[in-house]
């Protein structure tokens, strides 16, 4: 070969590799324009991404239920771009129901428009992160027991099925007993719950959005502290509300209101996730409004207060003094005491109970809500001492609290049956002696209330009768100090 046609052959072989990188640098172009034509393509599929964090909240309400269960109603201001935008709504409980939840602007109603909405609840935690990982690179660190030095490994998680599962080179390894670290965070891994909601804004300068749902765990409970006084005649009351937030974020300056009443809730699915509780209690003084709401009652608290995520809060309800009491004495029986013959005798205690008049010139006069009723007694030292409890259902104005406070120590009864007979198959008749021995140092009173069924009648009796109603009758039994008296009587029954 010549030098000439040497120097053209390679002439033309550099020719031939400057228009293939031009045509390489055209396709590149090419796929770079077609990316970028799928990004915009893709992004304005999606939307501008709008954080709305707890800051721009202006408003909350919070409306609870004695049974788990709170309404959330809260306001938050912002300004969202034109377009196609997705809302992230920050700030969310973890024990949401989303089935419940609801968006809408305030500002301007028509220029909003929802197209989707997402609860967004896959919280990290260990479990979710090492799911994650299963097939990919993560490093185990451990200490060398000689030189007391960390030692670092990259392996691969292989699984976490029944245990973690570890490939190192060649090795497979179970269970490694040091720390295992991640490269980085998943994207996909919330720290906290999101709301997100696709929309079409039309409105571009600030607006104020509504957002409601229902969320498990906020609850509330009254509690009433009752100290007797004046020889068991009157007593001090002090009714006390603890709301309890358990759904998973902090309520800040909430206006709440506390509903009361039997309300009808369906069971569903929970898909929220479980935290550990954890009891801080906090006591203020407030004075509620009540007010009567469907055919319930609902107690508004005056001011805002703030419920952060595990917190008991105590409140007060309401105080008031000198309510008149009526301490009863009551023994009850068995509707079996009248179907066969007992030759046993039987001790029977007797039950304690307190009556209290809800009636505003008996210094009440509320609704109130169920709860714990507590008593206390003040001893000869001046010391107040717990005395019984009892649970007490939603009592409107007028009715009469009865509170079954426990046994009395000095009253004890014994119970005879003096006579049976079985007149026939459905018709029974008995005799009974109910001994009631009182041991204080004052006069008492004990009702017997005997609980009867079928058509009955009384044949005789010592001591006078009330019919309460068609199953119970009872008997009124005077009690002098340090004695005793004995309640005779023959009943009939047709069953």
């Amino acid at each position: 070969m010549t030098f000439n046609e040497g120097y053209a052959k390679i002439k033309s072989m550099e020719e031939e590799k400057k228009m293939n990188l031009i045509q390489l640098f055209f396709r590149l172009r090419h796929l770079i324009f077609v990316f970028f034509i799928l990004f915009f393509i893709n992004y304005s599929l999606e939307g501008k991404i709008y954080s709305v964090n707890v800051n721009a909240r202006e408003k909350l309400f919070l409306t609870i239920y004695s049974f788990n269960l709170g309404l959330v109603r809260e306001i938050r201001t912002i300004t969202i771009p034109k377009g196609d935008v997705i809302l992230k709504f920050e700030d969310i409980p973890s024990k949401i129901d989303p089935t419940t939840i609801s968006l809408k602007s305030l500002t301007s109603p028509k220029s909003l428009k929802f197209i989707e909405q997402k609860y967004e609840y896959d919280l990290l935690n260990t479990e979710k992160l090492l799911e994650k990982y299963v097939g990919r690179e993560v490093i185990l660190v451990s200490i060398d027991p000689k030189t007391k030095e960390e030692k670092r490994e990259k392996a691969i998680l292989l699984s976490i099925s029944g245990g973690k599962i570890f490939k190192i080179g060649d090795r497979i390894l179970i269970d490694f007993p040091g720390r295992i670290e991640f490269p980085k965070l998943p994207k996909d891994l919330l720290l906290k719950p999101l709301l997100s909601w696709k929309v079409k804004n039309n409105y571009t300068k600030q607006q104020k959005l509504e957002m409601s749902y229902l969320t498990e765990g906020l609850n509330w409970k009254a509690y009433y502290n009752a100290i007797v006084k004046e020889e068991d005649e009157m007593m001090d009351l002090t009714a006390l509300i603890n709301i309890d937030n358990k759904s998973g974020v902090d309520f800040k300056r909430a206006n709440v209101k506390l509903v009361a009443g039997e309300i009808q809730k369906l069971k569903r699915e929970r898909v929220m996730m479980k935290r550990p509780p954890v009891f801080t209690p906090k006591t203020l003084a407030l004075e509620t409004e009540a007010e009567e709401f469907f055919e319930y009652h609902i107690y508004s608290l005056p001011y805002p207060i703030t419920l952060k995520n595990n917190q008991t809060k105590q409140l007060i309800f309401f105080k008031t003094e000198k309510v008149p009491i009526v301490k009863k004495y009551i023994l009850k029986g068995q509707k079996y005491y009248y179907t066969s013959r007992y030759d046993i005798e039987r001790k029977e205690k007797i039950d304690v109970y307190l009556h209290i008049e809800n009636k505003k010139k008996k210094n009440l006069g509320l609704a109130l809500p169920k709860g714990v009723f507590r008593v206390y007694n003040e001893d000869k030292n001046g010391y107040f001492q717990f005395i019984g409890e009892d649970q007490v259902k939603h009592t409107p104005e007028g009715e009469t609290i009865k509170l079954r406070i426990g046994k009395a120590f000095d009253i004890l009864a014994i119970r005879r049956q003096i006579d049976y007979e079985k007149i026939s198959n459905k018709i029974h008749e008995s005799s009974f002696e109910i001994t009631i021995n009182n041991y204080k140092k004052r006069d008492i009173k004990v009702d017997v209330i005997e609980p009867v069924h079928g058509e009955w009648e009384i044949i005789k009796s010592n001591y006078p009768y009330e019919k309460i109603d068609i199953y119970n009758l009872k008997f009124i039994i005077p009690v002098k100090k340090k004695s005793h008296s004995v309640l005779k009587y023959t009943i009939r029954i047709k069953y």
